[in-house]
C-alpha cells in the first residue's frame, strides 16, 4: 500500500486464543499520517496485530485527534474509532474505525483511550490538549472508560517548563477524576546524556507523582521511564507496561520479568517507537525480538509512533527522515 503524507496509521495485527492472556503495545509515531497493516505470524500459530497511530501533520498539531479502543466481551472484539474532542467528528474511513477479534470473560463494556503525541499541544496548543482528557472525564461514565495511555513526545521542548506545566495541567484533569492513566517518554522528553532522575520527566510524571495511585506497579530504575500498571474489569486483569524511546536492553529484560510475573495479566506494552510505514523500525525489531515474539502467547496487539517524514523498507531495514530534537548543553532542573 503507498504511503500517504497524511497517514492515520493503525499497524494492526490481532490473535486471540481461549484462556490465552492478550498483550496490547502502544506507541506513538511522529510526523507520519496514514494507514498501513500487516500480520507477523509467531511459534505456535499466533499473530499479533500492530498498529500505528499519528496526526500531528494535520493542523493544530493533530486536531486532538484520539483513539478508543471498546472491549466487548459478549461479541469478542475490540472497536477501534478515531475521535476528536476538538473538533468534535469521528473519522469513518476503514482505516479509523475497524473491530479486532479479542476474546474476553464476562459481559461488561468498557472502553481504553490512547493519547497520541500531545508535543504540539503542550507547545502551542494547551486548549486541545486540556479538551481531550476534559472529554474523557465527561465520558467516563458512558463509555465506562477504565485507562488511558500516552503514547510519548508528552512535549515538543524538553527543556521547556511552560510545557510540562501545560501537560500537568492537561494529565491533572485525570488525576483528579480518579481515572488511571499511564505515561512515557518519547524522544522530545528528555536526552540520553542527562541522568533520568534529573530530567524534567521524572519530576513531572516520575514514580512519586503516582504514590497514592493503588493501579501503579513500579518502575525500573525507580526513574518512571519504563514502568508498568494494573487493572482489572469484571475477571479480566490488565498490566499495562509503558516502555521508554528506544529502551535498554537492560528495561527490556525487565519488562520481560514484569510479563512473566504476572502470568494472569493481558499484558498492554506501550512504547514510542516500534513500527515505521513499511514494518519495524531497528529499535522495534529489537523489541520485537527481546520482549513481543519470546511472550506471543500473551501479545496480541502493538501501537506505535515517532518518525517523521515518509519512510521505507529495503531489504528488511527501515530509512527515514528523521526531525531532529533540541539539545542544549545544561538543563535546569527547577519548574
Amino acid at each position: 500500500m503507498g504511503l500517504k503524507r497524511y497517514l492515520v496509521g493503525v499497524y494492526a495485527v490481532a490473535a486471540w486464543r481461549k484462556q490465552r492472556f492478550i498483550f496490547l503495545a502502544v506507541l506513538l509515531l511522529v510526523g507520519v499520517v496514514g494507514f498501513a497493516s500487516f500480520s507477523q505470524s509467531v511459534s505456535g500459530g499466533l499473530t499479533v496485530y500492530q498498529m500505528l497511530s499519528d496526526f500531528q501533520d494535520q493542523p493544530n498539531g493533530g486536531n486532538g485527534w484520539l483513539r478508543i479502543l471498546t472491549f466487548k466481551p459478549n461479541s469478542d472484539v475490540v472497536e477501534v474509532e478515531t475521535f476528536s474532542p476538538f473538533l468534535n467528528q469521528f473519522q469513518d474511513d476503514a482505516n479509523s474505525k475497524f473491530s479486532l477479534n479479542y476474546e474476553l470473560n464476562g459481559s461488561q463494556v468498557f472502553s481504553v483511550v490512547v493519547l497520541p503525541d500531545t508535543q504540539y499541544y503542550s507547545a502551542y496548543h494547551p486548549e486541545i490538549f486540556m479538551n481531550q482528557t476534559r472529554w474523557i472525564v465527561e465520558n467516563r461514565v458512558e463509555r465506562n472508560i477504565v485507562f488511558v495511555i500516552h503514547l510519548g513526545d508528552i512535549v515538543d521542548n524538553f527543556a521547556d517548563s511552560t510545557q510540562w506545566y501545560n501537560s500537568k495541567d492537561a494529565m491533572n484533569q485525570l488525576s483528579y477524576s480518579g481515572i488511571p492513566f499511564s505515561v512515557l517518554p518519547g524522544n522530545h522528553d528528555f536526552v540520553g546524556w542527562e541522568e533520568n532522575k534529573l530530567s524534567r520527566y521524572f519530576l513531572v510524571y516520575g514514580p512519586q507523582e503516582f504514590l497514592n495511585s493503588a493501579y501503579y506497579g513500579g518502575s525500573f530504575g525507580g526513574d518512571g521511564f519504563n514502568n508498568f500498571c494494573k487493572f482489572a474489569v469484571e475477571g479480566n486483569r490488565f498490566l499495562v507496561l509503558s516502555l521508554q524511546f528506544n529502551p535498554s536492553q537492560a528495561a527490556l529484560e525487565w519488562a520481560n520479568s514484569v510479563i512473566e510475573a504476572n502470568p494472569d495479566c493481558n499484558v498492554v506494552l506501550a512504547t514510542h517507537e516500534y513500527l515505521g510505514s513499511s514494518g519495524r523500525s531497528a529499535i522495534g525489531e529489537r523489541i520485537w525480538k527481546t520482549t513481543v515474539e519470546s511472550h506471543a502467547g500473551q501479545v496480541q496487539i502493538v501501537l506505535c509512533g515517532h518518525f517523521n517524514g515518509e519512510n521505507s523498507k529495503v531489504g528488511g531495514i527501515i530509512s527515514y527522515n528523521s526531525r531532529e530534537v533540541l539539545r542544549i548543553d545544561r538543563l535546569p532542573i527547577d519548574l
